[in-house]
């Protein structure tokens, strides 16, 4: 059987209003290049905010690429000129009462926010989908960190429902120790951009995420991706670098002047 030796996988993509579709894509393409060591196969896993729905209008032509529909609902294909492929999958970004964000990778439809992490978390599962709780600035402290510790203890192992290192992350912070006693606890540990809705940010989809190795053609859809994830026994390879310190500092700048005067 045929296999992909070297699957790349950003599971935290924005497609935010303003972004460059086909920026997009190609930037995916190049960045995932680097891993692959020829443009081939990836895959970009986008999740949106309430009010936002970019992925069911992805169809047709942007540039050298062609946008079309799977057999699966939540998923579609991007075919450049060149014949590399990206795989789309659907999801949805849910911040909780607690003011946490959870990703529902798979996912078309987002259950309420507002709602408890937990009740977020099984909501997400139950649609078959990944619940995933990225790392994020500022959010996994105080409260909100004891909230994360709680989920730890009561959901470990269990299968669908992940932590996730994220790009925005700077070099100049440690890996959360959360992640390694996470692990510890049979937690896996995804990863991805987290693209930030600056200017270029449309850059960055495809530049961090992780790699699953010796993928067969046949499983490259959201539910065979989905099925060897929640089987593994380690947290899967990862790829690409975090931001730096000074990108990371001038991105929070950004985006302080972006809430201040937007």
């Amino acid at each position: 059987m045929q296999q992909i030796a070297r699957l790349p996988v950003d599971t935290h993509v924005h497609l935010y209003p303003g972004f460059s579709i086909e920026r997009c894509f190609s930037s995916a393409a190049h960045h995932m290049a680097a891993v692959t060591g020829s443009r081939q196969r990836g895959v970009l896993c986008i999740v949106e905010n309430s009010g936002l729905e970019v992925f069911g209008t992805l169809r047709g032509a942007y540039g050298d690429w062609q946008v079309s529909e799977t057999l699966e609902a939540v998923t579609r294909k991007a075919v450049h000129l060149d014949g590399t492929h990206l795989l789309l999958v659907a999801g949805r970004q849910i911040v909780t009462r607690e003011g946490l964000e959870v990703l529902g990778i798979g996912l078309r439809a987002a259950p309420a926010e507002g709602q408890a992490a937990e009740e977020v978390i099984d909501a997400v599962v139950a649609e078959g989908a990944l619940a995933v709780l990225p790392w994020g600035v500022g959010k996994w402290h105080g409260a909100r960190g004891a909230c994360i510790d709680r989920l730890i203890e009561a959901r470990r192992g269990q299968p669908g429902v992940f932590l996730a290192e994220s790009g925005v992350r700077p070099t100049i912070l440690p890996r959360p120790a959360r992640f390694a006693s996470a692990e510890a606890q049979g937690w896996r540990v995804l990863a991805g951009t987290d693209p930030l809705p600056l200017r270029r940010g449309d850059i960055d989809p495809g530049r961090f995420g992780i790699v699953l190795h010796d993928v067969p053609y046949t499983d490259l859809s959201f539910r065979g991706i989905a099925e060897r994830l929640c089987g593994a026994s380690a947290s899967p390879d990862i790829y690409g670098s975090l931001a730096s310190g000074p990108q990371f500092l001038r991105q929070q700048v950004a985006m302080q002047w972006r809430k201040r005067w937007s």
